[in-house]
């Protein structure tokens, strides 16, 4: 039997509905904002422990350095030299500014302001996530955010030092939702945040879409998706372990390869068993390509950026020959960040080769793009019109005319009648 059935892309995207949106799971999340909203520290800490989590505490940065110091002096010069990468893209990323537009006598300068204080979600659950620490916190620096700080089940060095090469304030060891919703309110030991991203479990993504409003967020991470094209000619063992490194993340993960129509899939089948037998994550693996994993067909270039684009997958991979990849790349609308070549293998992504590993989810690359400086500014328009020229004058006066305003129009022909 086939370790990818074949599917079609209307059931790919039916499976994919089907493992977001748990009515229960919202319930309990909402109930636990509640009580933190109205409890304060108090129900902060009592839902730790009644869900058998570690005790909330706040470490300052003098805390993280001791904790880091225990690392290894390679692992922190890989840490150092992974944030730096991230930070080169992130930079470049980042808007200028403040640009200025002259009008009708007027001046408007649009102005972008980084939020006072971000708070950067880092898992450690089955696997501590020390990349999702940088992931979230170099934009957050690099837009100016004034005090930034990580979030984490749990603290070891290794997060710790992750932390601190990242240019994190603090750490709240905290996790789920409490810790998202004391975050959102400010409840002691959290310092209150402005905007709260990175991923986490159901109940971190559920409490950031709840608490949407109070706070800022980058998205709602679900289950970790790719999608790898390939034609008969590609490298079987390359696709096969881009395929296994997003289903060994979770039994959720979404894998799903396209190929033309007649091409054989025996070779990458045959790869994914062979890894399999040895992989330590395997258990996880199996369950993801049973439940999410899934083959898909396409005719021609056409057909095949429509289902791309109706996927809106968070990792596209193109094992491709090179021209043809950026050739695809160019055309496909929707993805989450795109994988160009064979040799662009995701993993590269994943661990720091510069763009973002956090990313839409859940077809949200329609509308939304990866963690970068942008998602910590805030962009501000202020006008000054010390010669506005009459006729824009008139016009304004006029539109408050249209629509019934008296007091507008009034506020626009005194300042006719000073000019």
């Amino acid at each position: 039997m086939a370790i990818l059935p074949e599917i079609t892309l209307d059931e790919a995207l039916a499976r994919r509905a089907a493992v977001v949106g748990d009515p229960a799971l919202a319930e309990r999340v909402a109930t636990i904002i509640r009580r933190i909203r109205s409890g304060g520290e108090d129900a902060f800490r009592a839902v730790a422990r009644e869900i058998s989590d570690p005790e909330p505490r706040w470490i300052e940065r003098a805390g993280l350095e001791r904790l880091a110091s225990e690392t290894p002096d390679e692992v922190h010069a890989l840490l150092d030299r992974t944030v730096a990468r991230v930070r080169a893209v992130a930079e470049a990323q980042a808007p200028r500014p403040i640009e200025t537009v002259e009008q009708a006598g007027t001046r408007t300068s649009v102005r972008l302001v980084p939020v006072r204080a971000a708070a950067c979600y880092a898992p450690a659950g089955r696997h501590s996530l020390p990349s999702s620490a940088i992931m979230g916190l170099v934009p957050a620096r690099v837009a100016g955010v004034k005090m930034a700080y990580m979030v984490t089940p749990a603290l070891s060095p290794l997060m710790a030092a992750a932390a601190v090469s990242a240019g994190a304030d603090g750490a709240l060891v905290a996790g789920g939702a409490q810790a998202v919703a004391a975050c959102a309110f400010g409840v002691d030991p959290a310092p209150r945040a402005d905007v709260v991203v990175g991923p986490g479990n159901a109940y971190v993504a559920e409490a950031k879409r709840q608490l949407v409003g109070t706070i800022g967020i980058e998205g709602v991470a679900g289950p970790s998706e790719v999608c790898v094209v390939a034609d008969a000619d590609c490298n079987a063992d390359l696709v096969a372990a881009d395929l296994l490194a997003q289903a060994e993340h979770d039994t959720d993960a979404e894998a799903l390869l396209v190929l033309p129509e007649r091409a054989d899939d025996g070779p990458v089948q045959a790869a994914l068993d062979r890894f399999l037998a040895d992989l330590p994550t395997a258990a996880v693996a199996r369950v993801s390509l049973s439940r999410r994993g899934g083959l898909l067909r396409y005719r021609d270039d056409a057909d095949l950026v429509r289902i791309l684009d109706a996927l809106a997958t968070e990792h596209l991979a193109l094992h491709l020959p090179i021209d043809r990849a950026r050739a695809i790349a160019a055309r496909v609308a929707n993805a989450g960040a795109i994988f160009v070549g064979e040799r662009s293998g995701e993993v590269l992504g994943d661990y720091g080769a510069g763009p973002n590993h956090t990313l839409p989810t859940g077809a949200a690359a329609r509308f939304s793009q990866g963690l970068a400086p942008r998602v910590f500014l805030r962009e501000r328009a202020e006008l000054e019109a010390p010669n506005a020229d009459p006729a824009l004058l008139a016009d304004v006066a006029r539109l408050a005319e249209l629509e019934g305003l008296a007091a507008h129009r009034l506020a626009a022909i005194l300042r006719t009648n000073d000019a």
